[in-house]
């Protein structure tokens, strides 16, 4: 009995120490050194525990007594390991959370630490919103395959992972994420779109792009991005940042897009439908060969989870890489405000989910659509043309439908009607 307690104790020691000396003497000698400390430790500890219990609880209660303690150091040094090992991986993983966030097992996550760009490790902070937690987290790297970025380049301002978790979700209704949506496929009848129409024509602006978006900054106004229009300036940061599509002055509102978002404005557009614009090139030619593929592939499968991996892989190019994104982002830019003219449009139209959408001629054949956002935001003269400050909604995306289509639409019971006149 005896034999068998100093071996539960030498284990139990041996296990508690080995985690520490391999971190200090190495594998080997931090094995060899802890596995004979165990057992001199665990020998010496049992005899002397059951000698002094002995002579005063009697020999037999005293060898209980120890065998019970024995197993006890045996149970957590086996529970202290396990914790150590699962420390050890999850920073092996590369998943990093603030103190006060809940210590996922990195099992979940399925992207290994890689080396990154100089650029990329100039990123503020970023918040995920993790759906496996249904909770947003704090990391260098997106928590899960499914994982959704937060729209902000945050500071250190002491907002709550709940306060920013409100403010994800509030983004995700605005720009018609059926998973943060009630309404989502609701609108299928001719009252509900009319009187979807209506609200829309008779709404208020509310908050400013900053109160939803914090820091995200408008083109050249403090983006260090594209510092004073020159591309060529770009700064180390791969900070999210607006750029403007101005709409006719016989609109009541003025449009913003994110720029270099993967999964709403601009490079979302040309992601998912750079193939139907013809403006002389298409996201694939700014992108190098991995990158190309996965947009490919995207754009194949219709497959949303890719847009992660993009959105990982895209602040990994080099400073001149994300430099060619940007001059194609801004040749983007110039193409859609070349449409978006009063001689261009042809009216609005609310889909199934409640999203207003307006349609511009490209020409004969082909026509820009534009997704819009259900909130219309305060006005800022910075965004808008002719010294005025009209309200903003965001273009959450936009693709090219033919001109057919459109024509068919407006014979239906749900035609492309004009809100602004001719």
């Amino acid at each position: 009995m005896e034999a068998h307690i100093a071996a539960k104790m030498a284990v139990g020691s041996g296990g508690l120490l080995s985690t520490m000396l391999t971190r200090l003497l190495g594998p080997k000698l931090g094995a060899y050194v802890s596995t004979r400390l165990g057992t001199v430790l665990g020998t010496r500890l049992s005899a002397l525990l059951a000698t002094k219990l002995g002579a005063i609880i009697g020999t037999s209660t005293a060898t209980l007594v120890v065998g019970m303690l024995s197993w006890a150091v045996y149970l957590g040094s086996i529970g202290y390991c396990a914790y150590a090992l699962i420390k050890l991986f999850s920073l092996h993983r590369g998943i990093a959370y603030s103190s006060d966030e809940r210590k996922t097992s990195s099992s979940r996550a399925n992207y290994q630490s890689t080396p990154e760009s100089t650029n990329s490790l100039n990123r503020t902070s970023e918040y995920w919103y993790d759906p496996t937690f249904d909770q947003v987290v704090k990391s260098r790297n997106p928590p899960s395959q499914e994982a959704i970025r937060v729209i902000g380049n945050f500071q250190e301002d002491g907002s709550t992972t709940e306060e920013i978790f409100e403010l994800f979700k509030a983004q995700q209704r605005d720009a018609f994420n059926p998973k943060f949506r009630s309404d989502a496929g609701s609108y299928n009848t001719s009252d509900k779109r009319s009187s979807r129409g209506g609200f829309y024509s008779s709404q208020e602006p509310k908050d400013t792009l900053q109160d939803r978006h914090p820091n995200v900054f408008l083109q050249n106004e403090q983006n260090p991005n594209n510092n004073n229009g020159k591309v060529e300036n770009l700064y180390a940061s791969r900070n999210q940042f607006w750029m403007s599509i101005v709409a006719p002055e016989n609109f009541s509102y003025t449009m913003v897009a994110l720029a270099n978002n993967t999964r709403e404005g601009l490079l979302h557009s040309l992601i998912r439908h750079g193939h139907e614009f013809k403006f002389g090139e298409d996201l694939l030619d700014a992108l190098p060969g991995n990158l190309k593929q996965l947009v490919q592939q995207l754009r194949k499968e219709n497959n949303r989870d890719l847009n992660i991996v993009l959105e990982k892989e895209i602040q990994k190019l080099s400073e001149s890489e994300y430099r060619d994104l940007l001059k194609l982002l801004e040749k983007f830019q110039t193409y859609i405000q070349q449409i978006v003219q009063r001689g261009n449009y042809i009216g609005e139209r609310v889909n199934i989910n409640g999203q207003m959408q307006v349609y511009w001629k490209i020409n004969d054949k082909e026509v820009l659509v534009t997704a819009l956002s259900e909130q219309l935001y305060c006005g800022n003269v910075q965004y808008d043309a002719g010294g005025r400050a009209r309200p903003i909604r965001k273009i959450i995306t936009c693709f090219v439908t033919s001109a057919e289509n459109v024509r068919s639409l407006t014979v239906n019971k749900w035609p492309v009607t004009k809100f602004f006149g001719n």
